[in-house]
């Protein structure tokens, strides 16, 4: 006969994503989805927008499908990634029946849009966010100021981050993506928007002759961000390659030599903890968060540089390119930040919230933890 946690567990979740482009909320969920299926759940995931381009129109029917699917999909838990979804999910709390709810605070309220950040901060007020999940201790921090009881529900469980595994050589991957091999290769990963600040690194190449600068992802940028190249005359010497499969984007990680960061904000910055992860030298921008998350024991190994500074990229970069640190000493501090993010203690918490059918132990204060603790 099944034991109690046995039977719990034998059960329905659904996962709610905004779109299915590569980047760290389609990593997250993935790992999500895998450790819950091995506790023995039953993982749906699905997409507000599933194709690239949709109206506000399309995107407010899946929206709409979803909700309905929620209510009668006879599913125990429903987990909501990035602001649409949340809010939504929050919504349908209201109007249904509705089960287990977990949604996620995956942007920082200063970079959602006005109307998503007013009406997240009444329907988590309100407790139509049962839990409310945080990835940082900074990101829990740009809460300070939102009222106690939206504050009451948030639950810090730090992001794990699977090492990712690079099987093929430089040259195959420079040659399958066209890229000639010529010079030293300059990495990012993400998609192309204001906030992503690739457009940074793109002002900074006509000071780094030779160097080219290969990002994986797609977005509203695009042609900005072709336009800006051709007027610095580098445009020969920037790669957009658009969205791969996250698959496809970890093989660049073994054909470049420096992986640049310069986003504007960040939860977490998983991209960025997978270049340390594969012992790529890298930089990243000066923000609180980053700090945090790429860090062992108080030190570091990656760059900081203040986002919008061209020249201070510049610098950086070409000292980078020049003197990286020693192979000994990457090695080392990407162990310390895979022990530190491991993805079995975050799935646990995972485990642990749908386990418990929602009744997560809260604080009395203005937040609680599960997976914290991780040797940083």
């Amino acid at each position: 006969m099944a034991g109690p946690l046995e039977k719990a567990l034998r059960l329905r979740v659904l996962q709610i994503i905004h779109s299915p482009d590569p980047g760290g909320v389609l990593a997250l969920s993935h790992d999500i989805a895998g450790g819950l299926n091995q506790a023995g759940c039953t993982v749906d995931t699905c997409f507000v927008a599933p194709r690239a381009g949709m109206s506000r129109v399309a995107k407010l029917r899946g929206l709409v499908r979803i909700a309905w699917r929620m209510a009668f999909g006879g599913y125990h838990t429903v987990i909501a990634y990035q602001a649409a979804p949340s809010i939504m999910v929050g919504l349908a709390g209201l109007l249904v029946r509705s089960p287990n709810r977990i949604v996620h605070q995956t942007t920082i309220p200063p970079a959602t849009s006005a109307a998503a950040r007013r009406l997240d901060r009444v329907i988590g007020t309100l407790g139509l966010y049962p839990v409310n999940i945080v990835n940082t201790v900074s990101t829990q921090n740009e809460f300070a100021d939102y009222p106690a009881a939206y504050r009451k529900r948030l639950l810090l469980i730090e992001h794990g981050v699977r090492k990712p595994e690079v099987t093929a050589g430089r040259e195959e991957t420079l040659r399958r993506h066209g890229i000639p091999d010529d010079g030293k290769i300059l990495l990012n990963t993400g998609r192309l928007v204001e906030d992503k600040g690739q457009a940074t690194i793109i002002r900074a190449l006509p000071g780094l002759p030779g160097v080219r600068l290969v990002v994986a992802g797609e977005g509203e940028e695009r042609q900005s961000y072709q336009q800006l190249a051709r007027e610095l005359g580098v445009a020969d010497r920037v790669h957009l390659l658009g969205a791969l499969p996250h698959e496809q984007s970890v093989q660049l990680y073994g054909a470049a030599d420096l992986f640049v960061f310069p986003t504007k904000n960040e939860t977490f910055g998983i991209s960025a903890v997978e270049a340390v992860l594969l012992e790529l030298p890298t930089i990243v921008t000066d923000l609180a968060v980053l700090n945090e998350v790429l860090r062992v024991d108080g030190r570091s190994l990656v760059g900081f540089v203040r986002q919008d500074d061209v020249s201070a990229w510049q610098s950086a970069i070409t000292t980078w390119l020049e003197r990286p640190p020693p192979r000994s000493e990457l090695a080392a501090f990407g162990a310390g930040i895979e022990r530190k993010y491991s993805p079995e203690r975050m799935v646990a918490g995972y485990v642990e919230l749908v386990r418990s059918s929602g009744k997560a132990r809260l604080p009395d204060e203005s937040s609680a933890s599960l997976g914290v603790g991780s040797g940083s």
